[in-house]
């Protein structure tokens, strides 16, 4: 509920970017641990741990170390899996490590482009505690920051530095 009685509406996000990249990379990158763990967390995080099982059903969980070497899991569950088309999958996360949990509906889509892929991101919140609603606004700059990490990531394994 919100501070006039009706539902609180909770955020979303929708990114697109394109990528000098077949679609088969870029679903790799977004499934294969060992691709999760160079560039699925926001500047100045690390992913020390990763999986993901990219089959309906499946389980995924990245961790996130801070600056400050605070660990945050982000646990979640594949829901749908059109190999190098589309993912649809579940995180939940404590807000800054404390109980004040908040759950995403990620769905990426992949599409060739012209010189390659462009990947569209939509996160929706489906879950978050009142106190958690209003501090999701690092969701679009961690995302983003992500995202870029992403494209760097691309550069580097096909030596494309455009």
């Amino acid at each position: 509920m919100n501070a006039h009685g009706g539902a609180a509406i909770l955020p979303q996000l929708k990114l697109r970017r394109s990528y000098a990249a077949p679609r088969e990379l870029l679903f790799r990158l977004w499934t294969e641990p060992e691709h999760i763990k160079r560039w699925w967390a926001p500047r100045d995080f690390t992913v020390p741990y990763a999986e993901f099982d990219p089959r309906p059903g499946g389980k995924l969980r990245i961790d996130y170390k801070g600056p400050d070497g605070l660990v945050f899991p982000n646990p979640g569950v594949v829901r749908e899996v059109s190999p190098f088309d589309r993912l649809v999958f579940t995180t939940e996360y404590r807000h800054g490590g404390e109980e004040l949990p908040v759950a995403l509906l990620h769905t990426v889509d992949f599409s060739d482009e012209d010189d390659g892929t462009r990947v569209d991101l939509l996160i929706q919140v489906t879950y978050a505690v009142p106190e958690a609603v209003d501090s999701l606004d690092h969701l679009e700059q961690g995302t983003s920051e992500q995202m870029d990490k992403l494209a760097e990531l691309v550069a580097a394994i096909t030596g494309d530095t455009k």
